[in-house]
């Protein structure tokens, strides 16, 4: 447990549905959550990453690559920097598994979104008419 929150991880990144991954505050309630998962398993779970990957270069694989998605913080806890928290948490989970990138799709008119990944250093690989494929390398 950190100063003011815990992360509560279930499952696994090389699984069928990968990894919740969970924060909750210093009290135990929570406030939000994601899921990342290993590129094989996310371009069978997501139709959207698999059209994005037929359109693209070899740079993402199974070796190096980790899909994140559905991330999600409750209303009362949005616009105070847990969704930060959170993708970092993430990161450090991806890291410690041996990856090297992880990839998002957001869609276009998702600004709050756009602007968290941006922040933290995600870049555009690819887009659609309405949705953007970002990626980070860890």
């Amino acid at each position: 447990m950190y100063n003011d929150y815990e992360i509560v991880k279930h499952g696994d990144i090389n699984s069928i549905y990968g990894m919740s991954v969970k924060i909750l505050d210093k009290n135990g309630n929570h406030l939000g959550e994601s899921c990342i998962i290993d590129y094989e398993n996310g371009l069978n779970l997501s139709p959207n990453l698999s059209n994005f990957m037929k359109r693209s270069d070899n740079t993402f694989n199974q070796n190096n690559s980790v899909y994140q998605y559905n991330l999600s913080i409750n209303k009362p806890y949005q616009g105070l920097g847990w969704s930060k928290k959170l993708k970092n948490e993430c990161h450090e989970i991806i890291k410690d598994y041996g990856f090297n990138y992880i990839m998002s799709i957001i869609k276009r008119d998702n600004f709050k979104s756009k602007n968290l990944l941006m922040g933290l250093g995600y870049k555009k690989h690819l887009s659609n008419e309405d949705r953007y494929l970002l990626y980070f390398k860890l």
